[in-house]
């Protein structure tokens, strides 16, 4: 009886805690009060809607540098930037970009734009209703739009991107999107949104961040994994670029136990080793990467090679230069390579560091297997690591950059 008491509970306080907490967050992820109250285009296609959510990310390039990214969105185009991998699960047919389409930055009023394959799915697609290039781009459900406005009892949708500039340095990204419908439909399908928009927003933010003008593109052009991180530092290039050659592991305590964890089952085996004092040298001098192109001041890439998947023994190959890491070509391997580089910024407002990391599997075989250990470990895992680098570079740089 308890327990049937226990469960009723749950029933009841989990629906309570999804509306009173987890949909308002969810509604209004990133966005401030100001941005969520503010009138928006598009907000008079649905006057009355059952949903409003609001979403906004901060960008650190300037307007111009972010628009490309979006003019070219859309299914059979640049893509949402979004799960891949979930939107083809179910037959989307989505492939994102990671560079600007050129043949794609033309976007006009009453063009349709896809959110999957018309083929699958001939009903997900939204008409493009207003452009103003670095600006906004306003999209709508095909049964609204100028004076035909949703009755409540049709489904309606709107969704508007808006750029606004930040002191010319940053850009400021709002999403908003109205429904009208049904509300045992919409319900449901807001929390669907919400997943996908999110990491939609997260996917925008790294790829405009990274840029295109980097050497990785020299070093490893051709990869099948990808991941991109930023971080805003007070400092100069000079002073963030001497303390990412500086720092240690040391530095990254929790990134460190969990670089342990990872590898267990080597160090458990005898096939890897820890060296006494690689906590305390520099991070790329320590580790199983060389620098393998450089600018000073602008970009530094390192590089390893190694049966990566491997959880026991990841075979590391050392290369001497960037020449001999190009011609590695066993077809076991994998080669990766990170970039670390600054784009934008000024001396008041900080410098935006990028680390932008690529992986490159040398068969079919070998990317089968890293491609699993990509969606069960790297994929989340590899970021939150690298993050905690970043932040570690970002204090050293800030407190001088030097040692002693």
């Amino acid at each position: 009886m308890a327990t049937i008491r226990r469960l009723a509970a749950l029933g009841v306080a989990a629906p309570a805690l999804y509306w009173l907490a987890v949909r308002p967050w969810h509604l209004r992820w990133g966005a401030t009060d100001r941005e969520r109250q503010m009138p928006l285009p598009g907000d008079d296609l649905i006057p009355d809607p059952v949903s409003v959510s609001t979403r906004a990310v901060t960008i650190r390039v300037p307007v111009e540098q972010v628009w490309p990214w979006v003019a070219q969105m859309g299914q059979g185009r640049g893509g949402l930037y979004s799960y891949e991998l979930l939107e083809n699960l179910v037959g989307s047919d989505i492939h994102n970009a990671n560079r600007i389409l050129p043949e794609f930055q033309q976007l006009r009023v009453g063009d349709a734009f896809r959110l999957a394959s018309g083929e699958r799915y001939p009903d997900t697609v939204l008409i493009v209703e207003a452009v103003e290039p670095n600006h906004l781009l306003l999209l709508r459900s095909p049964n609204i739009g100028g004076t035909q406005q949703t009755s409540s009892g049709e489904f309606g949708y709107s969704w508007a991107f808006v750029l606004e500039p930040m002191d010319g340095t940053a850009t400021r990204f709002v999403s908003r999107a109205r429904y009208q419908g049904p509300r045992a439909a919409v319900l449901p399908l807001e929390a669907v949104q919400f997943v996908m928009e999110r990491e939609m927003l997260r996917g925008l933010k790294q790829r405009a961040e990274a840029g295109q003008d980097t050497l990785l593109d020299e070093v490893l052009p051709e990869y099948e994994f990808r991941g991109v991180e930023s971080v805003t530092i007070q400092a100069s290039p000079e002073q963030i670029f001497r303390a990412l050659r500086e720092v240690t592991l040391g530095e990254m305590t929790l990134a460190y136990a969990l670089g342990t964890l990872r590898y267990l089952p080597g160090l458990l085996t005898g096939r890897m080793k820890r060296e006494p004092d690689e906590t305390t040298r520099p991070f790329f001098e320590a580790g199983v990467m060389n620098v393998l192109a450089e600018q000073p001041g602008r970009e530094m890439i390192v590089g390893t090679i190694g049966k990566l998947h491997n959880l026991l023994d990841q075979q590391f190959v050392r290369v001497r230069d960037v020449d001999e890491f190009k011609r590695f070509d066993d077809p076991d391997y994998e080669k990766f390579v990170q970039s670390f580089r600054v784009v934008g910024g000024d001396e008041e407002s900080g410098f935006n560091l990028v680390a932008e990391h690529r992986t490159h599997a040398l068969s079919s075989s070998a990317r089968r297997k890293f491609a699993l250990y990509w969606y069960l470990m790297v994929g989340w895992g590899g970021n939150w690591l690298l993050r905690m680098l970043m932040d570690a570079v970002k204090r050293r740089a800030e407190r001088g950059g030097g040692r002693g």
